[in-house]
C-alpha cells in the first residue's frame, strides 16, 4: 500500500541500499 511504502522512505532515508531492498521484496509479492 501506499502508506507502507511512505513509512518504509521515512525508515529507511538513511540507508538507501536498504530502502531498495525493501522495495524489492515489495515487488516480489
Amino acid at each position: 500500500s501506499i502508506s507502507h511504502l511512505r513509512r518504509l522512505i521515512e525508515l529507511n532515508l538513511g540507508d538507501p541500499a536498504e530502502l531498495d531492498r525493501e522495495l524489492a521484496a515489495l515487488i516480489e509479492l
